[in-house]
């Protein structure tokens, strides 16, 4: 018999049915002939680690398109699976036809004077890191891609790993997102559209967070614009690049944008994961040449007083609502320090040592067992 699983199903057994938890442990009785980790860079994370050592079987093979992580984790995979037995390079898939051409691009663009004295002044990595991810001048760029891309009848696929920037770009730009709280049946029909291209309801741009990094399949996706990094990580770039890889009718090469705030730790990151692309025989090209995408008159309102007023605004809000959560979060756990057993209250307001609770815990034992 055949079964297919996926790594989070044996990860926690939590908010599980009994048909699924009866299933599981009928899987872990028996000794399998042979188990087929996909994506097998992910095996030697620690919340899933259960699939290689719940699971018995005769034969394990893994299978990935990125073997990096950014841990030391992948030195572990020889003992959790087995060692390398066959590596294809990058240049013979493409001359065997098996993935599509790209084309790498990395656009370069400062902030606009208002977000960079914002930037500047922010209070935390949290807040730069919203700033140079709504940089306005970005949104202008990724516009006029989309634009000319769409012209040239290819479906635009782009990526933003930050909630609030992805809501921004969604509503600026027009497009349909899918992100992780998308709700199944609206994502299938998202994912539909954008495959099919029929109707006057066609969707041939669709923005996505960091769920678009896995199993999403869409080989008819001719581009990717990366309008913000959160990190270097390159097993992300890879599996990225990967989505507009797969060979489709038609398809003759594939474009692959990153947008990189000039003067941020955005900068720092881009590096990385571009010295990861050229390691694997990708191409990049770097264009500080920004304003060129900017001549469209189309994208003047993108960048008007009153949007900029109205985003950063809008960042402040956001901060405010990040400082509150925090806030709530600590609250019972400082309450619980500053109320003794008996019920009086500790008024030094101080969290109390533990060792200071177990004598006090033993001393009442001990005058306790005297009476």
């Amino acid at each position: 018999s055949v079964v297919i699983t996926t790594y989070h199903m044996f990860s926690s057994q939590t908010n599980r049915s009994p048909l699924a938890l009866n299933m599981m442990k009928k899987i872990k009785e028996r000794i399998w002939g042979i188990t087929i980790l996909d994506e097998v860079h992910l095996a030697p994370a620690k919340i899933f680690r259960q699939v290689t050592n719940e699971i018995r079987s005769h034969c394990k093979l893994g299978l990935t398109a990125t073997m990096v992580r950014e841990d030391d984790l992948i030195k572990e995979l020889p003992y959790l699976v087995g060692p390398i037995l066959f590596e294809l390079d990058i240049f013979t898939l493409r001359m065997r036809g098996h993935i599509s051409n790209v084309e790498c691009h990395e656009i370069h663009c400062p902030l606009p004077d208002k977000f960079e004295r914002r930037y500047k002044a922010a209070a935390n990595m949290e807040e730069r890191r919203l700033v140079y991810t709504t940089n306005l001048n970005k949104t202008r760029i990724c516009f006029t891609l989309i634009e000319r891309h769409l012209r040239d009848n290819r479906k635009v696929i782009v990526f933003c790993d930050n909630i609030f920037g992805l809501d921004m770009y969604t509503l600026l730009l027009g497009r349909p997102k899918i992100e992780g709280n998308t709700p199944t049946d609206e994502r299938e029909r998202i994912l539909r559209k954008f495959r099919t291209s029929q109707g006057l309801d066609k969707i041939d741009c669709v923005m996505f967070s960091k769920v678009g990094d896995q199993s999403i399949d869409i080989p008819e996706a001719d581009v990717v614009i990366q309008v913000a990094l959160m990190d270097g990580g390159r097993m992300q770039e890879g599996q990225r690049i990967g989505r507009i890889q797969r060979p489709a009718p038609n398809k003759k090469c594939a474009y692959f944008y990153s947008l990189i705030t000039i003067g941020t730790e955005e900068v720092n990151y881009a590096l990385r994961r571009r010295e990861f692309l050229q390691d694997h025989g990708y191409s990049v090209s770097l264009d500080e040449d920004y304003e060129k995408w900017f001549r469209e008159k189309t994208t003047e309102h993108l960048i008007s007083e009153e949007t900029q007023n109205h985003l950063l605004n809008a960042i402040t809000t956001e901060m405010e609502k990040k400082k509150h959560k925090k806030e709530e979060k600590r609250k019972p756990y400082s309450n619980f320090h500053n109320v003794r057993a008996d019920g009086s209250r500790n008024e030094t307001g101080k969290k109390r040592k533990r060792g200071s609770i177990r004598n006090e815990i033993r001393k009442k034992i001990k005058t306790e067992g005297q009476m």
